[in-house]
């Protein structure tokens, strides 16, 4: 709300509305011009092509945000994680936007997380994906993006480990499987667990996840 009164009273160009609402209640369309999200509600929703009244998705403000937002994401190589309760459909919004990619283009996996989710997991399911490409350069087949969808990334255990540094030992606790998923898209390479080794680079993966917040029921 701060940030909205200071650039309304920055630039006349934003949108001028008498109801008590913020510039981010709209966005610029196709012509340059200021609309609000709610234009893009549909009224109704048809039902008749649906097998199954569980998977229809009702659209709101907030959904169509984020939805724009994963487009956008994804189209600039970037990783997304959805964060909200049980329920909010952030599963629903992962299943809708990998299901509509271009399958020439990009390999799409899901995996879910639990309590007995281990880094060897994650590391097992990533490896099983990746094809050899040139030298130490790993990636999807056929010049593929690689896109994995995880949920409930909260639900790893953590584990401890310990680190000795002459005659200091120190015992750290860390979600270990999502230890290594931060090392796999912040240096994007992943170690072998086999000798020698190797350091493998990977290439044109992205990561698209979801987590419930720390009040929804059964989060640890």
């Amino acid at each position: 709300k701060r940030f909205s009164d200071l650039l309304k009273k920055l630039t006349p160009a934003l949108p001028d509305d008498d109801r008590d609402i913020n510039v981010f209640d709209y966005y610029v369309d196709d012509s340059g011009e200021w609309d609000p999200w709610s234009s893009q509600v549909r009224d109704s929703i048809n039902v008749d092509n649906i097998p199954l009244l569980g998977e229809c998705m009702v659209e709101t403000v907030d959904i169509i945000r984020a939805r724009l937002l994963m487009d956008f994401a994804y189209r600039s190589k970037m990783n997304v994680l959805l964060i909200g309760p049980r329920g909010a459909g952030k599963s629903s919004l992962l299943n809708e936007f990998a299901n509509q990619l271009d399958v020439t283009t990009v390999m799409q996996k899901g995996m879910h997380f639990s309590e007995l989710t281990s880094a060897e997991h994650l590391q097992s399911f990533v490896e099983s994906h990746l094809h050899h490409k040139q030298g130490f350069v790993y990636g999807a087949k056929d010049k593929k993006r690689l896109l994995l969808t995880i949920e409930d990334l909260n639900l790893p255990c953590i584990g401890k480990s310990a680190a000795t540094l002459g005659s200091t030992t120190t015992t750290t606790s860390a979600e270990h499987a999502n230890e290594l998923l931060r090392q796999m898209l912040d240096a994007k390479c992943i170690i072998t667990k086999q000798r020698p080794f190797e350091w493998r680079t990977i290439e044109d993966m992205n990561v698209f996840a979801s987590m419930a917040t720390p009040d929804s029921p059964g989060v640890p």
